[in-house]
């Protein structure tokens, strides 16, 4: 288990700027990665290893006015990505990267929030939201928790538990 100092270290935080539309599961391009990719989370570098084959989280853009951008996740070693999520949205907001649990948030009029979390090697949107509401993003001993103003005064807290050996198949 991480020190609270060191997990603290694994967030990053880029703000972007707001845009219309919503999630959609599809994927853009005929089910293809959009070729434009705009930001690259790899969770650690292994000796010998290119950090392409690692397992890793990217955020996309496609070519097409007004197209969508895109949340590609790879597993290890991989030559084509596992999952292509379509996010009809013009730029990102906070990322958080801890382990295998990545989670992202894209402004807009309602803010879309995606996580993604590795499974025994395997990259799994494991929640996905849309709000108008204050979301935080956090780090802590239980794992990566992403929590989201209600709208009534009390507040959703969803917990990922993060272990970095599940970014890799078993063997």
């Amino acid at each position: 288990m991480l020190s609270p100092l060191l997990r603290g270290l694994a967030v990053v935080l880029i703000l972007g700027a707001v845009a219309p539309a919503q999630t959609q599961s599809r994927a853009y391009e005929g089910g293809r990665a959009c070729p434009h990719i705009i930001t690259d989370m790899v969770p650690g570098l292994t000796v010998n290893m290119p950090q392409r084959r690692l397992a890793h989280v990217e955020i996309r853009h496609c070519d097409a006015v007004g197209a969508p951008m895109q949340v590609v996740a790879w597993k290890q070693g991989a030559d084509a990505p596992s999952t292509v999520l379509d996010i009809a949205r013009f730029s990102y907001g906070p990322l958080l990267m801890d382990g295998n649990v990545f989670v992202m948030v894209f402004p807009g009029p309602y803010d879309s929030i995606v996580v993604v979390q590795y499974q025994h090697g395997e990259p799994r949107v494991v929640f996905t939201d849309s709000t108008h509401a204050a979301i935080w993003l956090a780090t802590t001993d239980r794992g990566v928790e992403v929590t989201i103003d209600d709208g009534k005064g009390g507040r959703i807290v969803k917990t990922f538990a993060v272990n970095i050996n599940e970014l890799a198949a078993p063997q």
